[in-house]
């Protein structure tokens, strides 16, 4: 497949658009004050500064994102450790507080990864209380990954 030479000429527009678009707006200008300069549409200017918006933050965020699901990795193996010392009848309220700082880690996890977002769900017909067979599944490998880190920190720790 050839390259339209026109095309690219045009991308080439876009980009140095987009570019001129977000150095005049960081420099203060209003969005119609930057249409006026550069001669595009309003709508334009917003479509430039946006896709040149993503284009700067978006692969420093997604980076801060995975740094930020690692801490969170590490925190919640710690916690599991640390569960799993604690006897229960010997101290109820430490093991309350261990698990709601792993339900805190969860929440924090959905966050990031944009999974707290309300969604709306129809239900229809008989509710099974059994769970099903993919789910079960989809448990039990998060058990055995839990397990898994589990180890690897205390090995790491020389604990295990």
């Amino acid at each position: 497949m050839g390259y339209n030479a026109q095309s690219l000429g045009n991308d080439a527009k876009i980009v140095a658009e987009q570019e001129q678009c977000y150095d005049l707006r960081m420099q203060g200008l209003s969005i119609r004050e930057i249409a006026r300069r550069v001669g595009l549409g309003v709508g334009t200017v917003h479509n430039r500064l946006n896709d040149e918006i993503n284009k700067r933050i978006a692969p420093k965020s997604d980076m801060l994102r995975v740094f930020e699901l690692d801490k969170l990795d590490d925190a919640e193996a710690r916690l599991i450790a640390e569960r799993n010392v604690i006897p229960v009848g010997d101290n109820p309220d430490a093991v309350v507080k261990l698990i709601n700082s792993q339900v805190s880690t969860m929440a924090r996890r959905a966050r990031l990864m944009g999974l707290d977002a309300p969604e709306k769900v129809a239900i229809s017909g008989h509710l099974s209380p059994e769970i099903p067979a993919s789910l079960k599944a989809a448990m039990d490998r998060a058990a055995e990954d839990a397990d898994k880190r589990e180890a690897e920190i205390r090995a790491r720790n020389g604990s295990g």
